[in-house]
């Protein structure tokens, strides 16, 4: 079934030397109707093959048949919908049957019937080995194609002699030599192609149904239970014939030509039985009235549930000098090991909260400290605490849980040249890092896989006033779910002052959820206006909610703003907004970057970024921006396929859960894979 492009466009040519335009449009018009009748035929074939395995079963009956046009619409006792057309005309269309032993069979035009082939075994029409194949018509070929199921590839249909059966005319009128009702009206009968006879039984007044709702395969988790209406006509008795192995079928008494059936589906998936009945998805109810009887089936499936990966046992893999990560690049790179951290200690919070000194922050040899237990670490900060060279690392013991540490006071911590702090699958509280003077850089900041609680103030302030200052090598901030309720409007998380002077050579925020419930605030996430050049920032798969690129500071704001940057990749993030914009917000919306420093030149690209919500009746205030309005002329970019520093805002509301708001879960939609933050 070609498409007409091609033959319009011949067509359109052949009109400049040829004045029968009415003939060849009577041609194509011709066309165009034998195209739609080909469709047709495919439904009806496969509606027909369908109509045909449902009435040979033993036990069908019929509750009503109705017929228009040589089509009959036949309702099952059990409430499954059929539809027979007698006529099918001009196409040679393959002529499917079911013979005494209860195989398909298949002619084409005047072919005796022979019985369809998958490799070199006979198909059955009914029972455990059950199948229904399905035609098509090739759109290339315009020959026909049949599969057995739906994850198949279609292959080409040949006739007895090995040739491909072309979907063609034929003087052929009906699938069935005939289809109708009974005289007396108490019966359905068909009459194949090859004289088989079926005749179901016609019982108006019995019927065993579910509920209109019960539609398709019902999806249960593990060890869930299910209840569902079971509806009766004229039901003399009923039960339960066959359940799928590892499942739990139930069935009440009737009452007032009502029952129920509860299901109770297995932990894990279980090898199904051999039954008549396909036991590996099926519940099937047998109903009886008199000397009638029906099969109502109910499939059922268990949705897998997550794999359950092994714990990884931090302190386990330490002990056994092993490395547990490495931080940092190129010289300022350290493995997380036993040579190179030679002191560890374990903090039990099983029982009971502990308490430590700050100095816990400035042991004499590289340490790590192994949390586990439910209760909370609290780190007494009564003054500020320099960790001028330390290396300190808070890890948790074991991977399946997220201890917690929590920083007492208001003093904060102070970077100094050559320290290096680590937090690892841990839960934060209060954290704060800031600098003293200093000519060099402080190695690594690494947070990873932590849960950051009551974030009150920057994470990283490295903006004292006596200069030289040093700044950080590396900043690492991946995987963490930051809860940003408390965090104060107009102020940046992370920021680096502008008497630093030295070069920060990697900077990575991948993968977070920054999460402000209620009402929508601003602020940036890295802020740096310092002398020294950010060599390398990657900000991608972020997801940010009801948190705007935005301020009304001196540098106006965006997510990021950078003084003196080289290379910026900002990729597949998902910002957010729940509508709680009003007119006494700033005007310009949220924005993902300001540069300002056009030498050196940086290296900028902003792709595949997604973005919903925003007060929709501030449209012309309210918008989501590439880069904010103090950008340099040089460093503006547009998101691909959009312009003037505009994203459009996403169809739909880009998040799996509806309730995302007020449980904390955004996953991104199916048609979203990718984009946004992946956390479990």
């Amino acid at each position: 079934m070609k498409k007409l492009w091609t033959l319009l466009f011949l067509l359109a040519v052949v009109f400049t030397g040829c004045n029968k335009t009415d003939d060849l449009w009577d041609e194509v018009h011709d066309i165009q109707k034998r195209l739609t009748k080909l469709e047709v035929q495919v439904n009806n074939l496969n509606g027909n093959i369908t109509a045909l395995q449902e009435l040979y079963k033993n036990g069908a009956t019929i509750t009503t048949v109705e017929e228009a046009n040589g089509t009959y619409t036949i309702t099952l006792s059990n409430g499954k919908v059929l539809k027979v057309v007698q006529k099918m005309e001009e196409t040679v269309y393959p002529i499917v049957g079911i013979d005494n032993e209860g195989y398909w069979t298949v002619s084409y035009g005047n072919e005796t019937p022979k019985r369809i082939l998958v490799g070199d075994n006979p198909v059955k029409a009914t029972g455990e080995d059950g199948l229904t194949p399905e035609f098509r018509i090739n759109e290339k070929t315009g020959y026909w194609e049949i599969r057995y199921k739906a994850t198949e590839a279609f292959t080409t249909v040949k006739d007895s002699n090995g040739n491909p059966v072309k979907a063609e005319g034929t003087s052929a009128t009906g699938f069935f030599q005939s289809a109708g009702i009974s005289e007396d009206g108490k019966s359905f009968n068909l009459v194949l192609k090859d004289d088989t006879k079926i005749t179901v039984p016609i019982v108006g007044s019995f019927s065993c149904t579910f509920e209109e709702s019960v539609v398709g395969v019902q999806k249960f988790n593990s060890k869930e239970s299910k209840d569902f209406k079971v509806l009766l006509n004229g039901v003399d008795d009923i039960a339960l014939m066959a359940c799928p192995a590892g499942w739990s079928a139930t069935l009440s008494e009737p009452l007032n030509n009502e029952a129920i059936l509860t299901v109770t589906a297995p932990e894990a998936l279980a090898t199904p039985t051999r039954a008549t009945a396909n036991n590996g998805t099926d519940i099937s109810i047998l109903a009886n009235s008199g000397k009638f009887s029906t099969i109502l089936k109910l499939q059922v499936e268990v949705i897998p549930e997550e794999p359950i990966e092994p714990t990884v046992d931090y302190l386990s893999i330490y002990q056994k000098g092993e490395t547990l990560f490495t931080i940092g690049d190129g010289a300022s790179a350290i493995e997380i090991n036993s040579v190179n951290f030679p002191e560890s200690q374990e903090i039990d919070l099983s029982e009971a909260d502990q308490t430590l000194a700050k100095t816990i922050l400035a042991p004499s040899q590289p340490t790590i400290y192994f949390l586990s237990g439910e209760h909370v670490l609290n780190v007494t900060m009564d003054g500020d605490q320099a960790m001028n060279g330390k290396k300190v690392v808070f890890i948790s013991k074991s991977a399946a849980a997220k201890p917690s540490v929590k920083f007492v006071g208001t003093a904060g911590i102070r970077l100094q040249q050559n320290s290096s702090i680590v937090f690892k699958n841990v839960t934060i509280e209060n954290l704060s890092l800031g600098n003293y003077s200093s000519t060099g850089n402080a190695h690594n900041i690494w947070i990873e896989d932590c849960n950051i609680q009551a974030l009150a103030k920057p994470i990283l302030a490295l903006t004292g006033t006596n200069a030289p200052l040093g700044g950080v090598n590396s900043l690492y901030f991946r995987n963490n779910y930051i809860e940003m309720n408390t965090f104060p409007d107009k102020s940046s998380i992370f920021s680096m002052g502008p008497l630093i002077t030295t070069d920060v050579t990697n900077v990575s925020i991948e993968n977070n959820i920054w999460y402000k419930k209620g009402t929508l605030v601003q602020g940036s996430i890295y802020t740096s206006n310092a002398k020294g050049i950010t060599k390398n920032i990657s900000f991608s798969n972020n997801t940010i909610i009801n948190y705007a690129g935005n301020s009304s500071n001196s540098l106006a704001a965006a997510y990021l703003i950078l003084t003196n940057v080289e290379n910026v990749n900002i990729k597949n993030n998902i910002g957010y907004s729940d509508d709680n914009a009003t007119d006494g917000f700033s005007n310009s919306g949220s924005s993902f970057y300001i540069i300002a420093n056009i030498d050196p030149m940086p290296s900028i690209s902003v792709t595949g970024n997604i973005v919903y919500g925003l007060n929709p009746d501030l449209a012309n205030k309210w918008k989501w921006n590439t880069y904010g309005w103090k950008t340099n002329a040089s460093t503006k970019v547009d998101q691909d396929g959009e312009k003037g520093g505009i994203i459009t805002r996403y169809s739909k509301n880009p998040f799996a859960n509806p309730n995302g708001f007020s449980s904390g879960n955004f996953t991104p939609i199916s048609e979203l894979d990718g984009k946004g933050a992946n956390l479990k």
